[in-house]
């Protein structure tokens, strides 16, 4: 199986923050990987865009309507197979106050996931 990874501190502008906003039900493909490390796929998005958000806030929600229930600072993606397909898979490590927040950028009632700079 080929892994692709990409990891470290994506260099972000210093007046502006990018959020990832994703819908996750119920912790769908969320995995601890150490006690303050978890990751999540797997998502549609090339490699070159998920390592475009390294740095990035992420916030995982059930609908859009509702509030966040976990995330974090995404330190890592990997390019995995999934269903014979690339999929990307995030590494973040949580921050508490990625909880409760509302979703933001996108409510077309097809999008599965907004970024917000």
């Amino acid at each position: 199986m080929s892994v692709r990874v990409s990891e470290g501190k994506h260099m972000l502008s210093k007046n502006k923050t990018t959020d990832l906003h994703l819908l996750c039900k119920d912790y769908k493909f969320i995995n601890r990987s150490t006690n303050e490390k978890f990751t999540s796929g797997y998502w549609y998005f090339s490699l070159e865009r998920a390592s475009s958000l390294i740095g990035a806030n992420i916030y995982f929600h059930n609908t859009k309507s509702e509030l966040s229930y976990t995330g974090g600072i995404i330190t890592k993606v990997e390019q995995q197979k999934y269903n014979e397909q690339d999929r990307i898979v995030f590494t973040f490590e949580f921050n508490q106050k990625n909880i409760d927040k509302s979703w933001q950028g996108d409510t077309n009632p097809r999008a599965w996931y907004s970024i917000v700079k």
